[in-house]
């Protein structure tokens, strides 16, 4: 199975010529036991513990750190990978064991590796086990909640049991500082922006809530946890500018890192990034980033574009321009997957411009989009932290129940549903003491579809005998609102059953008030490249006050970011001291 995969290539679906992913674990380490448990979950054949010692005595042998356990059917009837996984801890106590039916208790094959992903990353997980004693007896005394894929946050037993749900915990910060920030601006539809070093992160946020898609993956392999929507380029302040034999002018997705870093930085870069374009186009200050505490060679930056302008008849300035205007092309076509290709209109959302570079190209992006509203916060640079801590503590279940929904009686459903909650209740409420709220929803398809979509259930009445028509409206209304079509007279199928359930954690505090101050003049001009070389005001992003008015061309920074408001825009400063900027299209 890990092999064959779904017959196709993750990178090329249909490519015959392409390489398949190597594996996660050697062939000699995939290893066959004897049992069989049948679709139904009845027991063909027992499991034979002479096969299993067998396993055991290679793995063993071959020093092993982690065993995956992944048995056929067990999503139906687990008791043989318990038996198997009891087995395997008793006999290599120091090995990192999980077991298919723990990981990913759901019909579909291929999709059921995510438990070799989570025994490869288990082991290095182990490291948050460490932090937590060490953070004790550096004398904290609170909880240690570590970030998950979904955006929610688990203790650290928890995220340690299921590490493969923390392979896309980072960007998830970002999109769970968004919500926050959604809330905090009244605003229902967002698109989060987050473009730092080496990628962007592009996601959205419609009717207040970001989506959730179930097949993501890193590197080829497949993660099939539920995990926040997340459409990441290669585009990034240290994306690299080339110009390839044909004589186009191509950026990123190929990264110069922090190290070397972009050539500005001097630390024996030689290949132009967009940062050195943004330096010789004069939108960051030589004086340096970190408040002046990292300085930047312009004259290195200006050699560098200098040398890819050659190339294309252009001077160091115009090729540094091309750079920019390519970089925000990538990135409006990344909008543009999460949003016009799923038959949402961007123009109806604001961007929300975090990370360390995003607020550079946040407008021009936005112009490309017909989007009139950008989002700076003050704290864009730890957007995906501060997010974080504005999450709350979630645990799911899930059961697979392949089945007409329309034929099934509102008891057995209700029943399902009822299971579901009372098993992560309790597991939730063996660690968190205060009020827990569930979200209910189901994996759901028409019959002849081969992919299912999730559709929310929250809100139900559980007790009426007309549940399973209602579970069935909702996805004829969710996919509608997916595809802009419904049939009605299909049946549905309903594949998996899931619930969450979400403990509140404490709110977090707001920012530091702004105070009532004057509305502070520019510190001082800057010459840009805008077109043409021009004089523009640079403002003290820390120093604005509450309603100033900001018009373009101009620039605002702080130590650790820099916005461009461009001419036609015009930024206001809210009370939580961030820019509001309305984008003449």
């Amino acid at each position: 199975m890990l092999e064959m995969r779904e017959g196709l290539k993750p990178e090329d679906r249909y490519n015959l010529r392409l390489a398949a992913p190597e594996p996660l674990v050697a062939r000699r380490l995939r290893l066959g036991v004897r049992e069989r448990i049948r679709a139904d979950g009845s027991t063909l054949v027992p499991l034979d513990e002479a096969s299993l010692g067998r396993a055991i005595d290679d793995l063993i042998a071959a020093d092993v750190g982690a065993v995956a356990i992944c048995f056929l059917h067990a999503w139906r009837n687990p008791a043989h990978e318990e038996k198997a996984a009891a087995i395997v801890r008793a006999r290599m106590p120091n090995a990192y064991v999980t077991a298919s039916a723990e990981v990913y208790p759901q019909i579909k094959e291929y999709e059921r590796s995510t438990t070799v992903v989570n025994a490869y990353v288990g082991p290095v997980a182990g490291y948050l086990g460490r932090l937590d004693t060490r953070l004790q007896e550096a004398g904290y005394s609170g909880p240690l909640f570590i970030m998950l894929s979904h955006g929610g946050v688990a203790p650290v037993g928890e995220a340690i049991r299921m590490a493969a749900a923390t392979a896309l915990s980072g960007p998830a910060g970002g999109v769970a500082g968004s919500r926050y920030a959604a809330a905090l601006l009244g605003t229902h539809n967002l698109i989060p922006f987050d473009m730092g070093g080496t990628s962007t992160d592009i996601s959205l946020i419609r009717d207040a809530v970001p989506g959730i898609a179930m097949d993501r993956g890193i590197a080829g392999q497949r993660i099939a946890l539920p995990a926040l929507d997340i459409v990441t380029l290669g585009a990034g302040g240290g994306s690299i500018a080339r110009v390839d034999n044909g004589g186009v002018l191509h950026v990123g997705p190929e990264s110069a890192g922090a190290d070397p870093g972009p050539v500005c930085y001097g630390r024996s870069g030689v290949e132009p990034t967009v940062t050195d374009a943004n330096l010789v186009l004069g939108l960051i200050e030589p004086s340096g980033l970190l408040g002046g505490r990292m300085p930047l060679d312009k004259s290195a930056a200006e050699k560098a574009l200098g040398k890819l302008g050659e190339t294309l008849g252009l001077d160091a300035v115009n090729a540094a321009a091309g750079v920019q205007r390519v970089i925000n092309g990538r990135m409006a076509e990344g909008i543009r997957l999460v949003s016009v290709r799923r038959g949402i209109d961007p123009s109806g959302f604001a961007l929300l411009a975090f990370g360390g570079a995003a607020a550079l190209h946040a407008c021009a992006v936005a112009r490309q989009l017909s989007i009139s509203r950008v989002i700076v916060p003050r704290v864009a640079s730890v957007l995906s932290a501060w997010g974080m801590l504005a999450s709350d503590i979630r645990f799911e279940a899930t059961r697979s129940h392949l089945g007409e929904a329309t034929a099934m009686t509102a008891q057995g459903l209700a029943n399902i549903f009822r299971e579901l909650e009372d098993e992560v209740r309790a597991r939730l409420s063996a660690v968190f003491p205060g009020p827990i709220r569930m979200e209910p929803s189901a994996d759901m398809r028409y019959g002849e579809q081969i992919f299912e979509i999730n559709v929310a259930l929250d809100g139900l009445d559980w007790t009426s005998d007309k549940l399973a028509e209602a579970v069935a409206e909702r996805f004829h209304q969710r996919h509608e609102q997916l595809y802009t079509y419904a049939q009605r007279s299909n049946e549905v199928v309903l594949v998996n059953a899931r619930v969450a359930a979400i403990g509140a954690l404490p709110a977090l505090p707001s920012e530091a008030e702004v105070p009532a101050r004057p509305a502070p003049s520019p510190v001082r001009h800057q010459k840009v490249f805008l077109g043409a070389r021009r004089d523009v005001p640079v403002y003290a992003f820390d120093a604005l006050a509450v309603a100033q008015q900001i018009d373009g061309p101009a620039l605002v920074e702080s130590s650790t970011t820099t916005a461009l408001i461009e001419a036609g825009d015009t930024a206001v400063v809210n009370a939580n001291g961030w820019l509001d900027i309305a984008v003449c299209r």
